[in-house]
């Protein structure tokens, strides 16, 4: 499952690992409460890894330039200390 979009729309995965897990991939547009409760579950159960880049909050406009142009890599995150 992905939660979000990459920044440059694309993403890589190995074709052997998704035939020899036999895994299943979709797409959806949006979701719903649901689809946001089952996201939630997987994280609880450490099946998902969120990815975060740390900025120091001096770096807000840099980083809210960065996320417009699509080139954030990870979620950011301020440091606030």
């Amino acid at each position: 499952m992905f939660v979000g979009l990459p920044g440059d729309q694309y993403v890589q995965l190995s074709i052997f690992a998704i035939v020899g897990n036999n895994t299943k991939i979709i797409g959806s547009t949006l979701g719903n409460r649901v689809d946001l409760a089952e996201t939630f579950q997987l994280h609880a159960a450490g099946k998902t890894k969120v990815i975060t880049e740390a900025r120091k909050l001096d770096q807000v406009n840099e980083a809210f330039e960065e996320v417009e142009r699509g080139k954030a890599k990870a979620r950011l995150v301020f440091d606030f200390r």
